[in-house]
């Protein structure tokens, strides 16, 4: 513990650094966040607390490896914000005047096309997850894990298989707008999105699944970025932690589906009577998990390897198959983390695992902080769920949500260029057609610069006469 407080100490400090020298992002500031508390999680186990869920799979927690490794990702992902400095009247910041800086996707004529096309997609798969799967299986069953493998579907094809494969990534996009158009008080568009939001929510619920925590985080995120009510906030963040909880209880009740939920206030209970207060190491268990890193030496084989990297679906490249004999979790319900396989995998794979989300992650925070508007931030909340469960599931299910938010963001950069291309092309245009007018044409040039140089011998008029009193004050001037 003496040698945690100072590094916690200097990672605070550097996080608060990055955050006043480019602001407060989701991602990677709330990962950065979340391994801090990892940290004190960790020592209070070594400490002496005891902690049940390590009993399915260690014997105890190697803090000292992922004290290493969570320095190393500071280090890596400080480099995404904490390098730049943003044009004057650009900064994005969660905490000061967030709220006047972000302007609404929907209501710009050139977007309104593709929000509603998504949205029509977003129901169109909502359909195609009707069509394809046992309203029984979904509503109640025995056996965790039914609601995410091939035991929910009707019939098994390359179109069931790509509809459930692909239901955890819309689930993300439908929170995300949800969200988003809650917190921005338009109602009608929250309206339109709320079954879709709601139906992904209670999948997940039922199944137990950390999803159903992470749904809940984003619009958290959401109300308090365009909002600023700690206090929803607050209650939004409880209420994840609740749900973490249940989650991860309920896995071992007998009863699995949507009609396990009505026991959400028993399983939560039960909870707290078997663990007591280390119910709440929950919320870190992806830390406990990836401290492993230092005894986990599996032997996997080339095609595991590279497959576990490949953006496709499993119905293309039948990952799914070669899953089931090559995977090698820490028990039957503990997955690998994704950083304990690369490292498994061999320095190569570590590279570009590290290499394709810093990339990723530096586009979405500069998507976001150019475009501020609902495509820069689902994606950004986008890398935020692959970063955060990144600490519990394999390399598999994570790069491609990688590779998704970084493809997302070139396309958007592009866009936005484009666009404000030709919005300089339209107004160079009108400004040869109408040179007489104020504010086109040379006349209207000439005014200008005339009236930038008074302003501008005025504020060296005024710096003059305050060094002469010997003022420190600042007074504002162009370079």
């Amino acid at each position: 513990m003496i040698v945690l407080i100072p590094i916690l100490i200097i990672e605070g400090f550097l996080l608060l650094w990055s955050s006043r020298r480019a602001g407060l992002f989701p991602y990677p500031h709330m990962i950065l966040i979340y391994l801090m508390g990892s940290q004190i999680a960790l020592a209070a186990v070594a400490g002496g607390v005891e902690y049940p869920f390590l009993a399915l799979y260690s014997t105890y927690a190697f803090a000292d490896h992922l004290t290493s490794f969570v320095l190393l990702y500071f280090a890596i992902f400080l480099l995404i914000v904490g390098t730049q400095s943003p044009p004057a009247g650009r900064r994005f910041d969660l905490l000061q005047g967030l709220r006047s800086r972000l302007a609404g996707l929907v209501g710009a004529d050139e977007s309104r096309g593709a929000i509603l096309t998504a949205i029509a997609a977003m129901y169109a798969h909502l359909l195609m997850i009707a069509l394809s799967v046992h309203p029984s299986v979904i509503w109640y069953n025995t056996t965790y894990l039914s609601m995410s493998n091939e035991a929910v579907l009707r019939s098994v094809n390359a179109i069931t298989l790509f509809t459930i494969q692909t239901n955890k990534f819309v689930g993300i996009v439908a929170a995300a707008f949800f969200g988003y158009y809650w917190a921005r008080r338009r109602y009608e568009m929250a309206a339109i999105v709320a079954p879709l939001a709601i139906f992904h929510f209670l999948y997940e619920l039922g199944g137990h699944s950390r999803l159903a925590v992470l749904y809940t985080v984003i619009v958290a995120l959401a109300l308090f970025i365009y909002r600023g009510n700690k206090l929803q906030f607050g209650a939004l963040i409880g209420m994840a932690i609740a749900i973490l909880l249940f989650c991860l209880q309920g896995r071992s009740e007998p009863a699995q589906g949507i009609s396990s939920i009505a026991d959400f206030p028993q399983v939560l209970l039960r909870s707290f009577s078997e663990n007591g207060s280390t119910s709440f190491l929950n919320v870190f268990e992806g830390a406990f998990v990836t401290s492993e890193i230092g005894r986990y030496f599996p032997t996997f084989p080339a095609t595991y390897k590279i497959l576990s990297f490949s953006p496709f679906p499993s119905f293309i490249d039948n990952f799914d198959v070669l899953r089931e004999r090559a995977q090698v979790p820490l028990q039957h319900y503990v997955p690998a983390s994704a950083f304990l396989e690369v490292d498994a995998f061999g320095p190569p794979y570590v590279v570009l695992y590290v290499v394709t989300q810093l990339v990723a992650g530096k586009l979405s925070v500069l998507y976001l902080s150019r475009r501020r508007d609902l495509t820069a931030i689902v994606v950004n909340l986008l890398m935020l769920s692959a970063a955060y469960i990144q600490f519990t599931y394999a390399v598999r299910t994570v790069y491609r949500l990688f590779v998704i938010a970084g493809v997302i963001s070139v396309v958007g950069l592009y866009v936005s260029r484009s666009m404000g291309r030709s919005r300089d092309r339209r107004m160079r245009s009108r400004q040869r057609a109408r040179p007489d007018q104020p504010g086109a044409g040379e006349p209207a040039t000439r005014d200008r610069d005339a009236t930038e140089r008074a302003r501008r011998r005025e504020a060296r008029r005024k710096l003059a006469q305050a060094q002469m009193r010997g003022s420190r004050r600042w007074v504002p001037t162009d370079r």
